[in-house]
Formats: C-alpha cells, structure tokens, sequence
C-alpha cells in the first residue's frame, strides 16, 4: 500500500513499511527527517534525484532510528559532521555522487555494515573510518584513492573491501589486485599485527549460551522484521509513478 505525494511535476512514493522513498526531486522534502521519525521509518530512501544538500530536511538527529540511508545518483560534494547522529545506521549508500571529502564523524556510526562510496572524488579516506568497528562491506573504488589507512586493519569483521586497483600506491596494486584477504594482511604487516580473518572474529562475537535463548527470541523477531525490509528494498529501484496520480 502506497500514498503519492507532491505536484504534477513531482514523483514522490511512501511506501507503508519500514521504507520511505523519495525521487526525481530538485530539493529535498522539508521536514522528511520528522516525519520518518513520527512514521517510525527504518529506511529513508533519496537516490537518483538532484540533491546538493540535506538542509531542509530537518535535524540529522531526528533520524536516530535510522537503519538504511540511500543517497546515491546525486549531487553532495560533502556531508554534514551530523551525520554521525545516525547511531543505529547499518547501510550507507552514497555512491554515484561528487564527494571530496567524508565527514570525520562517519567514525561515529558504530554499527555500520555496509559503506559504499563508489564513483565520487574522494582522495583520502578520514582515519576515524578505522573506527567503524562493525563494518564488513567498504566499497570506495572510482574515486581517486591512492592509499588506505593503514589502520583499516584494525576493522576485523571487514570481509568485502572493493577499490581499484590500478590507482592503488599503498597497498600497491598487485597487492590490491588480490582481494580483500590479501589486502587486510598487507595492512596487518604493516601495523605489526596478527591477521585474524573476520569469520572468526564473528564468530567469536557470538554470546554465551546462557544468552542463546534470548538471543534467538531476539533473532527471530528481527528475522521478521527484516524480511519485509528486504522484500521492500528489492523493489525500490524500479518504482515507477505516473504523473497523472499525483495530487
């Protein structure tokens, strides 16, 4: 079940479950920050649109329950230090943007998964990356990135790391060229630290089994949850609204 929003020349969609999608719009919605926390909203959706900035939207902090944050296809060259507010943030797409720089508090968001920032104009990635202690997908390929921090390393649960290669100095590229393992363990020689792959220390996160059964009451309440997250963000991207049906 959906409401559609906005004027003949707009294409707005809400969709009434955990997500809220906005696109094909030159300025972003006023007060949309508001109304995903009143709708309780764990997804805010804004690509392919032409936004530059998030003011107008509201205060950051009113996202705070925030798990998905898509802004990719758009027009930011930089991201307030707000961003860090988004303290339950587990997705953060803004890749296909113009960014130069990322905020230091992105290190804040601790319990980021999945980071991508691919195709912008990033040439330095911020130390306090090396924060993101939860992180297990980093895409930061099409920029201009020659190195990585090499306490990068100290990201453990970081399984998937995407850059390009050809670009790459430090690790050099034929290190890079052999994926993330190979990456990770340059990184870890390079500190002078033992390279512990990330299944064991996920593995390792796991509670004790006395904390099993509430755990996996806890589970399957979110295995719930996310499965109608999933089946909505599956088809987001080829929404489609005709003008004629908005009012």
């Amino acid at each position: 079940m959906c409401v559609i929003l906005g004027s003949p020349s707009c294409k707005v969609r809400i969709l009434f479950y955990d997500v809220l999608i906005y696109y094909s719009l030159f300025q972003i919605p006023s007060g949309i920050f508001s109304l995903c926390k009143v709708l309780r909203k764990e997804a805010l959706i804004l690509f392919g649109n032409h936004f530059s900035s998030l003011k107008g939207g509201g205060s950051l902090s009113e996202l705070s329950s925030l798990r998905v944050l898509d802004l990719h296809d758009n027009e930011f060259s930089s991201l307030p230090e707000e961003i860090g507010e988004l303290q339950n943030l587990q997705v953060l797409n803004l890749a296909s943007n113009k960014l130069k720089e990322l905020p230091s508090s992105i290190g804040k968001l601790k319990v980021l998964q999945t980071l991508n920032v691919r195709d912008n104009k990033l040439k330095v990635l911020p130390e306090t990356l090396c924060q993101l202690s939860r992180l297990r997908t980093l895409d930061v390929s099409g920029n201009h990135i020659t190195a990585l921090p090499k306490k990068l390393c100290n990201i453990r649960t970081l399984d998937t790391l995407i850059v390009t290669a050809s670009d790459m100095k430090m690790p050099p590229a034929d290190i890079c060229n052999q994926g993330t393992e190979t990456i990770m363990k340059y990184l870890c020689s390079e500190c002078g630290i033992e390279y512990i792959p990330p299944s064991k220390v996920l593995l390792d996160q796991l509670d004790s089994p006395l904390d099993m059964e509430t755990k996996w009451r806890k589970q399957s309440l979110r295995a719930m949850e996310e499965e109608n997250l999933k089946d909505t963000l599956q088809h987001y991207q080829s929404l489609k609204v005709d003008d004629d049906n908005c009012f």
